[in-house]
């Protein structure tokens, strides 16, 4: 069964490291657990999984995912997308099977191009936003501290992945 993972963020250097691509990063760090583990998800013949992201301006993403599972014929019940989330604690995750954008534009844009809310999503928190320009706060690096946090979320970001791939999640 064919199944993507997609990491949302902003397309760019002058992206990288910032709180908006908190998905980004989660996928490049999970790519590199699997790398340095040798873990290849192509050796179980019950699994297809493609690690995607999106190369276009996260508010964006709807249109290169559609065109992606579209392409490679995936059902939008076989995708996840991991992205930030700034109504939860910063270095929490969530899992979801389903649901609306909860205002996240990117979230927003894959509804609307995709049609449908039934699509599972990891969310990472990014904290709470308490000041008046969220888009400078969204587009403002992690700290060192942050990012490290975050970088030590992937092993519970990959059991959600792991079970999720293998449809234990009811």
């Amino acid at each position: 069964m064919k199944k993507a993972i997609f990491g949302l963020g902003n397309h760019g250097v002058q992206f990288k490291d910032t709180r908006h691509n908190a998905g980004s990063e989660a996928l490049e760090n999970l790519k590199l657990l699997f790398d340095k583990n040798s873990f290849n998800l192509k050796k179980n013949e019950n699994w297809d999984v493609t690690f995607v992201k999106p190369k276009c301006l996260i508010n964006e993403s709807g249109k290169y995912i559609k065109a992606f599972i579209k392409k490679f014929e995936i059902n939008t019940n076989n995708i996840i997308v991991i992205y930030d989330d700034k109504s939860i604690e910063f270095g929490k995750i969530k899992f979801k099977k389903r649901g609306s954008s909860g205002g996240h534009n990117g979230i927003k844009d894959i509804i609307n191009e995709l049609g449908t809310e039934e699509f599972s999503r990891i969310k990472i928190g990014i904290g709470e936003y308490k000041g008046n320009d969220l888009k400078l706060w969204i587009l403002q690096k992690f700290t060192k501290e942050e990012k490290s946090k975050l970088e030590k979320l992937t092993n519970c970001i990959l059991e959600i992945l792991l079970n999720w791939i293998n449809e234990k999640f009811e």
